[in-house]
């Protein structure tokens, strides 16, 4: 099973930090955040990785360059890269005949990714051809700058909350947390050549429209994204502290208000 990581941002919130080292270079106590990943997906025996490299992407190949020295073969796509996080992944339709994973290559995460393709063969299942993903989806400590979601009984999301946030807005706290597993269908949903995002186009065009379904894993894994110079404090401390290693996450689910 291919995983798909987008590994190109620029980083822009972490000021000269990321102008200076590409966003999935950062280190976290001495480490690169993409190599967390890499490791991770090695642990789970996904080696079948494609880094969707962008800015400053010649530090990310020179480290990581096969794959080899982590168990994994690696693979780049350097093409359109301002085409959008849902842009750059159409590209790559030709390559992608089966089920795929997509992270996002600024997070820190300690997540089973073999139960949540459990439960996402799970909802296969269930829903046949009209699943077109499932999200991983999770309290966040930092909800007003996150696309929330709803949630049915039977795990489809049926409403998303977009940031930003109007005052008074009411919904749980359930974030979209950038982990996803795609069915070949989600293509359908993609316009080529044009620059499109999952969260701001893709994904509110799918549940509005109906076209498709799109479900949720909830998860109480640790998952962090490191994308502010504060955040990136945060996830030194957890990994320093052991929270990381634990999987630990400490947010409630409950509703937020703005």
């Amino acid at each position: 099973m291919k995983v798909l990581i987008l590994a190109g941002g620029q980083g822009t919130r972490l000021g000269e930090l990321g102008k200076q080292i590409a966003k999935p270079m950062i280190k976290v106590c001495g480490k690169p955040v993409l190599e967390y990943q890499i490791e991770l997906l090695s642990r789970y025996d996904f080696s079948n990785i494609v880094l969707v490299v962008g800015h400053l992407q010649e530090q990310i190949m020179e480290y990581f360059g096969n794959g080899d020295k982590w168990g994994v073969k690696i693979q780049y796509d350097n093409q359109n890269i301002e085409m959008g996080t849902a842009g750059r992944i159409k590209n790559l339709q030709v390559d992608l005949e089966d089920d795929f994973f997509v992270l996002y290559g600024d997070l820190m995460f300690n997540v089973n990714l073999v139960k949540m393709l459990k439960a996402h063969n799970q909802y296969k299942l269930t829903f046949g051809n009209q699943l077109l993903g499932t999200l991983l989806v999770q309290p966040t400590n930092h909800p007003h700058d996150c696309d929330l979601l709803e949630v049915n009984d039977g795990g489809v999301i049926n409403k998303i909350f977009s940031k930003p946030h109007p005052v008074g807005r009411t919904c749980r706290n359930l974030n979209n947390a950038a982990i996803y597993i795609f069915t070949p269908q989600i293509f359908r949903t993609i316009e080529s050549n044009r620059a499109l995002d999952f969260g701001r186009d893709i994904f509110p065009t799918i549940v509005e429209e109906r076209k498709g379904i799109l479900c949720a894993y909830k998860s109480d894994e640790y998952l962090q994204d490191m994308g502010t110079p504060e955040r990136l404090k945060e996830v030194e401390l957890d990994v320093m502290s052991g929270r990381y290693e634990k999987g630990m996450l400490c947010v409630e689910e409950k509703d937020f208000l703005n």
